[in-house]
């Protein structure tokens, strides 16, 4: 006989079994319970089965003697069957009262539900429903992204109007930084892509002017074009990838690293820290790289006209004075604030809604990138239709 024992208080038997080997039985002794069932009786029963003799099989577990048993008994026993069984033996229950029976079917039952998979089941849709779905979710998105967007610029609004009241709050040093960053450090970059489109225009217009005898005319078509169009379009387009694209990218690392909830626990407001000197920075200097790339796609018209045409500088700057008016200059210069507000409020918005993982940083990113190029597209075609109808 095998009876296990450990120090237990006197009222609780603890767990035991004794073997029986001309009738092959196994029978189960004491209280099969979490208390019963310490590691050390716990190891002690699973060695002692390992060592039965594997000449003579067991056919029957007998549970009769079983004084109290539960989830954790229950489990025991079914693993020392299948021990029992990994050896080549069989084995069966028995002498399980009501109550025990029960217990060892709902264990059943959830072993079985855990190992069973879950099967999805898949409804095909019809491809117009599939289409439907998604334009209905993207709509879905859309709106409410629109809905934050207004709330985000409402409350820059609020804190816009906060910093003219006091000026003092304003991060000057901060202003300063964004103004280099955004403003001189895109010189290069702003320059030579106006100088370059200032030629292809050029080359264009006398291709295809000079069909008529009207080669001179490229000059009124460069000029008005970089003034009016061109020029604070590209500016903006140029602005919007690569310093819009930063904003967020910052902004949503900062989310990241905890660093906003760091602002707010210092009781500063992360609209003014983080936002507005971006905002103004932008506010400020696209103006600025709007007229600089005026010139520059003015200048390089000009050298593909001295080239194709022998239009000298002297002449080509009196034709270009001549082409431009000052209300002409001044309405494509008046469309550069408003497209530098949206591209870094656009920018700050979809940094301040960064939440995750790194990669949400990317995907922000993108999608700041994408809508202000949309939103500056879409202001320029408002601000031709306005004056169109204005006859400016």
């Amino acid at each position: 006989m095998i009876f296990l024992m450990a120090n237990q208080p006197t009222f609780l038997r603890p767990a035991g079994f004794e073997i029986d080997e001309y009738n092959h039985t196994a029978k189960l002794l004491g209280c099969w319970t979490i208390e019963g069932l310490s590691p050390a009786i716990r190891r002690k029963i699973e060695v002692a089965f390992k060592g039965i003799s594997s000449s003579k099989d067991i056919l029957s577990i007998n549970c009769s003697e079983i004084e109290q048993i539960d989830t954790v008994g229950a489990l025991l026993i079914q693993n020392l069957q299948k021990k029992l069984e990994q050896k080549g033996k069989t084995s069966a229950l028995m002498g399980l009262m009501e109550t025990k029976g029960n217990l060892f079917k709902q264990l059943d039952k959830v072993q079985l539900l855990a190992h069973k998979p879950v099967i999805i089941p898949k409804h095909k849709l019809p491809p117009f429903m599939v289409l439907a779905n998604q334009a209905g979710y993207q709509i879905f998105r859309l709106g409410r992204q629109s809905l934050n967007l207004m709330s985000f610029f409402g409350y820059v609004l609020i804190r816009l109007g906060l910093i003219i009241i006091h000026p003092s709050r304003l991060r000057w040093t901060a202003l300063a930084s964004h103004l280099d960053r955004v403003g001189f450090q895109a010189l290069a970059i702003v320059g030579l892509l106006s100088f370059l489109i200032g030629i292809v225009l050029s080359f264009q217009g006398v291709d295809q002017l000079s069909q008529w005898g009207a080669a001179i005319f490229t000059v009124n078509l460069v000029a008005l074009s970089m003034t009016r169009e061109m020029g604070v379009l590209i500016t903006a387009i140029l602005v919007a990838g690569r310093s819009g694209s930063s904003f967020t990218a910052e902004i949503g690392a900062m989310k990241i690293n905890e660093e906003v909830d760091a602002i707010r626990t210092l009781g500063l407001n992360p609209i003014d820290v983080l936002v507005l000197p971006r905002l103004l920075a932008l506010v400020i200097v696209l103006p600025l790289l709007a007229f600089f790339a005026n010139f520059m796609g003015i200048v390089g018209g000009g050298v593909m006209l001295w080239v194709l045409l022998g239009i000298e500088p002297a002449n080509y700057i009196h034709l270009v004075r001549t082409a431009i008016s000052p209300t002409g200059f001044w309405l494509g210069i008046i469309k550069a604030p408003v497209f530098a507000f949206f591209i870094g409020l656009i920018s700050c918005f979809h940094g301040m809604q960064v939440k995750g993982s790194t990669e949400e940083v990317g995907t922000s990113t993108t999608r700041a990138v994408v809508e202000s190029i949309f939103y500056v597209i879409m202001l320029d075609a408002v601000f031709s239709v306005i004056f169109s109808i204005l006859k400016i």
